[in-house]
């Protein structure tokens, strides 16, 4: 996934307007949109970071940051 997409939506989740982003969507779409995010906000930054090249592991370090 593009690092500039990624940082949106854990920019988006801990802004809490991410749920808000996806009102227009049928209840359907929605479950299966709040999945994807949910599993992406779940990842393992700091094991995130060392499959990534070094510019990456900066926006690990602030997801990781984030998540404190």
């Amino acid at each position: 996934m593009d690092r500039r997409i990624l940082a949106l939506i854990y920019l988006a989740h801990a802004s809490d307007v991410l749920k808000n982003a996806f009102t227009s969507l049928s209840d359907e779409d929605y479950e299966v949109v709040m999945k994807h995010v949910r599993e992406l906000l779940d990842l393992d930054p700091h094991q995130e970071s060392s499959k990534h090249d070094p510019k990456i592991e900066t926006m690990w370090a602030v997801v990781s940051a984030f998540n404190k």
